[in-house]
């Protein structure tokens, strides 16, 4: 344990050094240093390189993406009553034989029954 907190050290003093990550810096709309960044690491800072332009496309492209797909995806579980009613398990009113019988249920659902696991295990 020791040993890992040696590179450790440095990286925690140089990480304000370090230059931010060209797709960071395009996801929250600097767009300019995004691109700028991109041609520094790739083109010797030349921004209109076919590949830098193609690449900070790409980067846009998949940002637009993300936020298309994850808009409210998360965040419907808790803000929509039915979603966090089926999200939130109601362990409370259930006795010992319910949970027994509910978890037969699924393992039979899931494929796991009393017949193949006999036969199986007698292999």
């Amino acid at each position: 344990m020791a040993l890992q907190i040696v590179p450790a050290i440095p990286l925690a003093c140089l990480i304000w050094v370090f230059p931010e990550s060209p797709r960071w810096l395009i996801k929250v709309g600097r767009e300019e240093e995004g691109l700028a960044a991109l041609a520094r690491l790739h083109a010797r800072g030349d921004t209109t390189d076919t590949f830098v332009v193609a690449e900070f496309e790409e980067i846009r492209a998949s940002i637009a993406e993300e936020n298309m797909l994850s808009q409210g995806a998360f965040t419907q579980i808790f803000t929509k009553l039915t979603n966090f009613r089926r999200f939130v398990p109601r362990t409370g009113s259930r006795t010992g034989s319910t949970r027994l019988i509910e978890s037969l249920h699924f393992s039979r659902m899931a494929g796991f029954s009393s017949a193949s696991r006999s036969s199986s295990l007698s292999r």
